[in-house]
C-alpha cells in the first residue's frame, strides 16, 4: 500500500504542504467563497457566521482532498463559536486577546526546574539558561502573559555553590513587555 500525506517533522514538511495544498487554498477562497480563511502548514481554519455553511464547506473540502488521497482528521476537525478560542501556534486565540496554551507554561516550569538542578551541579552555563528563557519570553510576549511571567519568575533562584542568581536577571524583559493584540474578526 502506498503511503499517504506529507512527512511530518521533516524539514521539507512546510514546503511540501505549501505546494501540495496551494490548490486547496484557491479552491476554498475562489470556489467555496470563504472570505475568512487561515492555513498554517496542514491546519485549516475557516470563519463564517453561518454554521450550516461551515458544515457544507467541511464536506466539500473533504471531497476535494480525497482526489489527492488526503483525509481530514476526524477527531481534530470541529465547528465551534470563536468565543471559545482557537488553538493556534502555541496560543489560544480569542476575538480580542490571546493566551498562552497551558502546556506551554507547564513545559517552561519543568525546564526551569531541570536547568536549575543542572546549573547547581555546574553542568549548565548561565548563558544557555538565559537564552532558553529569552526564547520562551519572546514567544510568550505575544499573548496576555504579564501576570503569568511575573508569577513564574518570582522566587526562582539558581545557585551554584555560594553564588545565587535570582530570576531578577530576567526582569529587564518583563519590564519591557509590549502587548501586541490584533483583533480577530469573523
Amino acid at each position: 500500500m502506498r503511503k499517504k500525506g506529507i512527512p511530518i517533522g521533516n524539514l521539507t514538511s512546510q514546503f511540501f504542504a505549501n505546494i501540495y495544498l496551494n490548490d486547496l487554498d484557491h479552491y476554498i477562497k475562489e470556489r467555496l467563497g470563504c472570505k475568512y480563511y487561515i492555513r498554517y502548514v496542514d491546519d485549516l481554519t475557516l470563519f463564517d457566521n453561518d454554521k450550516k455553511k461551515l458544515w457544507e464547506m467541511k464536506d466539500q473540502i473533504r471531497e476535494y482532498l480525497e482526489k489527492d488521497r488526503l483525509k481530514i482528521h476526524p477527531k481534530k476537525t470541529f465547528i465551534a463559536p470563536v468565543s471559545i478560542g482557537i488553538d493556534c501556534l502555541g496560543y489560544r486565540v480569542f476575538p480580542s486577546y490571546r493566551r498562552l496554551r497551558k502546556d506551554n507554561s507547564l513545559g517552561l516550569i519543568r525546564r526551569l526546574k531541570k536547568m536549575r538542578r543542572l546549573y547547581s551541579l555546574g553542568l549548565m552555563r548561565w548563558d544557555k539558561i538565559n537564552a532558553s528563557v529569552q526564547s520562551w519570553l519572546g514567544h510568550a510576549k505575544h499573548a496576555d502573559t504579564y501576570g503569568l511571567r511575573k508569577n513564574l519568575f518570582n522566587g526562582i533562584t539558581f545557585c551554584k555553590g555560594d553564588s545565587p542568581v535570582t530570576a531578577k536577571a530576567f526582569e529587564g524583559v518583563q519590564r519591557n513587555f509590549i502587548h501586541i493584540s490584533k483583533k480577530v474578526t469573523a
